[in-house]
Formats: structure tokens, sequence, C-alpha cells
């Protein structure tokens, strides 16, 4: 009787692990990836403050409200919303000099009432430095916020929110890049 229960117990404990899988959460960055961190040879702190600086003035440059120092930017704006008094959508980005090449890490969240929220997926990023890649010169591709919307349906690891730059921003297309690369 004994060998029976145990024969039971173990063929459940097996069976467990042919359920069908949950679905699982959209993860913050893949695994040995950070999303926010980026190294940008041959530019310089300055180069990419002010091509940030052109990113939050494109997204919603009226609301937008931007503060630059020596080496970082941050940039804040605020959200109509009838649940939350509070609601702001803010971005931190610092420019640290390297030998022959600028380190860049970007920070965003939205703060609702004291409440913080990061991104959720790599989107939010991803479109960041996609379009800092642009007004650099190191991409001829701009993305707006409807080909980033498209991408957060399309890859489960973007996520899917575009609270990030493209909620009721004005999504504005630069004229062109703000370094042209040689060539």
């Amino acid at each position: 009787m004994n060998i029976i229960l145990l024969i039971m117990a173990f063929s459940l404990f097996g069976l467990s692990g042919c359920a069908p899988n949950q679905q699982q959460p959209i993860p913050h960055e893949p695994p040995g990836v950070k999303t926010n961190l980026r190294d940008y040879p041959g530019i310089t702190p300055e180069q990419v403050l002010a091509a940030s600086e052109k990113i939050f003035q494109l997204a919603d440059g009226g609301n937008m409200n931007i503060k630059r120092g020596s080496l970082s930017i941050e940039a804040k704006r605020p959200f109509n919303s009838l649940v939350f008094k509070s609601f702001w959508e803010r971005w931190k980005v610092e420019a640290r000099p390297q030998e022959g090449s600028t380190y860049v890490i970007v920070m965003a969240e939205l703060d609702q009432e004291g409440s913080k929220v990061s991104p959720r997926g790599v989107g939010a990023y991803n479109l960041f430095f996609a379009r800092l890649d642009y007004l650099l010169g190191a991409s001829r591709h701009w993305m707006t916020c409807k080909q980033y919307e498209a991408r957060l349906v399309t890859d489960p690891t973007w996520g899917h929110d575009n609270r990030f730059l493209c909620n009721h921003a004005k999504d504005t297309v630069p004229k062109g890049p703000l370094n042209r690369t040689k060539g």
C-alpha cells in the first residue's frame, strides 16, 4: 500500500511539469543586457546631452520641463489624470566621458503621487536610444511613436508600456541628425 502511495506521489510531481505554461511576466531587460546603458565612441558628452534635449523637446516640448547639468539632463512632464492628482513622466540622462567615447546611462520612470513605476519591458529605452542614435548620426531611421507602438505589439520583450515619450505626445520628427557622420 505504501508503495502505491509513493508511486502516485511521484506521478503527480512528474505530471505537474507537464502542465501548460502560464504566461511569463515581461522581463525588464534580457539577461546579461543593460538596456539603459550605451557607449558612444567618438561622441562627446555635450553632443549626447544636446541630442537628448532635442528628443525631449520633440516629444512634447511645451510640456517638458528640462534641466541641464554639466554631465546630465533631467526632463519631466505632467500628465492630466482623472485618477491621480500628480502624475509625471521623468527622464534622467547621464553622459560620462570615457577615453575617446561617452558612456550614456538613461533612467525613466512614472511618478504617480509619489509611487514610482519603471518602464515595463525594454521598449522605452530602445525608443530613446533609437532616437539618440538618429540625432547623433549613427542611424538613418527616426522611430516614430506609431512605429514604437507597432513594435510593442510584435515583440514581447519590448513590453506594452507606451506612456514613455509617446503618451499624449506631439511626436515631432526632426529635419535631420544633429551630427552627421563622415563618409
